[in-house]
């Protein structure tokens, strides 16, 4: 299925899933959290995979809903109208404007007294804003939330970018240690062989305690004085914090925690999660001094760097891209009390079968829950099936009906077309015996080509042109037949050559309408150039039975078929003597198609559309009548003899 089409149809229902599978996991995941508050490493190892995990319950959960997969489907009625769990039915599309907003208009008061143009500036503005929350509340709600998601994501995008850019400004200005502060925390860190020296030290004054900061060059900043203020097993315990910050891969990890926290910036639950893994990260490195020291000697010194830099701090640590043992949002007093606390678990890492069955189990568990999905009721009871039952059947009586009366009208055409037959024949047979003179030969010959051009433009149904076409042969076999009977031959050898053309191409079927009804014309033209016998003209007798109105079968209204008749006679007048007026033609073909097109049927359709070819033809016009075949192509129901003709005409 189309994405794009998927979404508009589905795009509400979609939304609804992900946050409802979104609140669920991580409302999970805190409760199970919460259940190891004094284990801070089976905290961090439950929080972190789950707060990836969140991309993968949202790709699995899209890929279910685009593909129609779930495990659980749980209806609630009246929800986005859908039926049952197929989620490529349409739904109905909820916008913004479906609500009640309490929003005025910017309205300026009488009492104010500004100037004018100030005041036309403000009322623009406001009818602008107007206007622009308008189209917004027209957008469906799935749109206005991507919208939203799309601004709020490119904030906290900007605000990590930002944070870079402090840390790299804050590196910049700082210096490197003196030779003797330098020997000193060589000293410190070299009797633990774990600690890395290949971290670089340099000192700030932009900076309120001691941090690790730089991906890709990590570097330990420590504020300017730091190692003057503390004794050396103080600044030891602070080194071996950052020290584990660096071992762990906090700088990375944390980055990655900040760019999942903006992708899912709109849920609450997600930045709860964020806060609790901040605490867990900083527990787990102050576990590690913990293992050197004891928790009350480490609380003292975390008593003094905040008396030291809490209360003057000048630069808040940049927590996107740098850690610190004063960086976190943690309440110190909180913080002293949890490391007091007897209870607490002082482990700093979890065995690899551990982590990565915990890992396992949350990834599992997201995509069994984007497999659980909400969809609107379509209930299906049995006393629904009997109605839906009884209303087929009344379908299928609806439609036997319409099929005989279709068959009824059938047959009084054909009774009808049989008698206008007969009608014919006795005229010519009547006509014939009298051995009048030439011209009036050729007038009745005229009049009834004329009928059957005439019957041609209205009898539009194709099932009844096979009918029309063994009419129209025989006529014509007996114009030909009695134009021999009078004293002078009334038709000239290019008239018999026509006729024989006409009743050839009709025994092997090759005629389409349009095709016919040219030659009938170019036979009346042969017939007499310089006369011209009028329908108004007949006799009440002889007239033709009224054209049947629109029906959706493929004939002629009554309105079309007037307008077609006079532009043929715009186009080709029987009166030779009449120059053609294209141009009157063509105004009336314009009028015709600006007014009515849109509502023909498929004949209506492409007789007025060969009308215009005749017309660009006539003008030499070729590129306009080469798009004027094109367009009759895309008719559905067209002819395959027109069509044929057509692509002939094309190539």
């Amino acid at each position: 299925m189309d994405t794009l089409n998927f979404f508009q149809s589905n795009g509400n229902i979609v939304v609804l899933n992900l946050l409802i599978q979104i609140t669920i996991f991580s409302a999970l995941v805190i409760v199970v959290a919460s259940v190891f508050k004094h284990n801070a490493v089976a905290r961090y190892n439950i929080l972190f995979p789950s707060l990836i995990a969140l991309i993968v319950l949202t790709t699995a959960s899209l890929i279910m809903q685009m593909n129609e997969k779930n495990l659980v489907a749980i209806e609630m009625d009246g929800l986005l109208a859908t039926s049952g769990v197929a989620l490529s039915e349409p739904v109905a599309e909820f916008t913004a404007s479906d609500f009640e907003f309490a929003f005025e208009p910017f309205a300026i008061g009488e009492e104010q007294s500004i100037a004018t143009d100030v005041s036309a500036t403000r009322l623009d503005s406001a009818s602008s804003t107007w206007a622009t929350w308008e189209f917004v509340k027209s957008w469906p709600l799935y749109l206005v939330f991507f919208a939203f998601w799309v601004l709020g994501f490119f904030c906290l995008v900007y605000r990590l970018l930002r944070s870079f850019h402090a840390v790299d400004r804050i590196s910049q200005k700082s210096k490197p240690l003196q030779p003797q502060e330098l020997e000193l925390v060589k000293s410190l860190i070299t009797s633990d062989p774990s600690h890395s020296l290949t971290l670089n030290f340099r000192t700030s004054g932009d900076i309120n305690s001691p941090m690790l900061a730089g991906i890709s060059n990590p570097t330990v900043l420590l504020p300017d004085g730091f190692l003057q203020k503390l004794s050396a097993e103080q600044v030891r315990s602070v080194l071996v914090h950052e020290f584990a910050h660096f071992s762990r891969g906090d700088l990375v990890a944390n980055f990655v925690q900040k760019v999942f926290v903006a992708i899912f910036w709109f849920h609450p639950l997600v930045h709860s999660l964020d806060r609790m893994l901040d605490r867990a990260r900083e527990e787990i490195c102050d576990n590690h001094v913990l293992n050197q020291n004891s928790p009350i000697n480490y609380s003292e010194i975390l008593l003094k760097l905040g008396k030291l830099y809490g209360a003057n701090s000048k630069v808040s640590i940049p927590s996107h891209t740098a850690v610190g043992i004063l960086g976190s949002s943690w309440n110190l007093e909180q913080r002293i009390s949890d490391l007091l606390n007897a209870n607490r678990n002082a482990a700093i890492q979890l065995s690899t079968l551990t982590t990565r069955g915990i890992q396992i189990a949350v990834v599992t568990a997201s995509i069994l829950l984007s497999a659980c999905q909400v969809s609107s009721a379509n209930p299906q009871d049995t006393n629904d099936q009997v109605s839906d039952f009884q209303v087929q059947a009344q379908n299928l009586d609806e439609q036997s009906q319409r099929l005989l009366q279709e068959r009824q009208r059938l047959e009084e055409q054909a009774r009808r077309l049989e008698d206008q037959l007969q009608r014919l024949r006795y005229a010519l047979e009547t006509r014939t015996q009298t051995d009048g003179q030439s011209a009036i030969s050729k007038r009745d010959i005229m009049r009834s080509l004329s009928e059957l051009r005439t019957l041609l433009i209205t009898e539009g149904d194709e099932n009844n042109f096979g009918d029309i076409q063994q009419l129209t042969g025989a006529i014509l076999l007996d114009i030909a037949q009695a134009s021999r009977v009078v004293t002078q031959n009334v038709l000239n050898d290019d008239a018999h050559r026509t006729i024989e053309e006409i009743l050839r191409s009709i025994d092997t079927n090759s005629y389409s309408r349009e095709e016919l009804v040219v030659d009938i014309s170019r036979l009346s033209t042969q017939v007499d150039p310089d006369l011209t016998v009028a329908t108004t003209g007949q006799n009440a007798d002889d007239q033709r039975p009224p054209p049947l109105l629109h029906n959706p079968g493929g004939q002629l209204s009554q309105s079309v078929m007037e307008a077609i008749i006079e532009v043929q006679e715009l186009m080709s007048p029987e009166d030779r003597t009449i120059e053609p007026d294209l141009g009157a033609a063509k105004e009336l073909l314009d009028a015709l198609y600006a007014d009515r097109f849109e509502s023909m049927n498929d004949f209506e359709k492409s007789t007025v559309l060969n009308f215009y070819t005749n017309y660009h033809l006539a003008n030499q016009d070729y590129p306009q009548a080469l798009e004027t075949f094109e367009q009759i192509l895309t008719i559905e129901s067209l002819n395959d003899s027109t069509r044929l003709r057509t692509l002939r005409s094309l190539g």
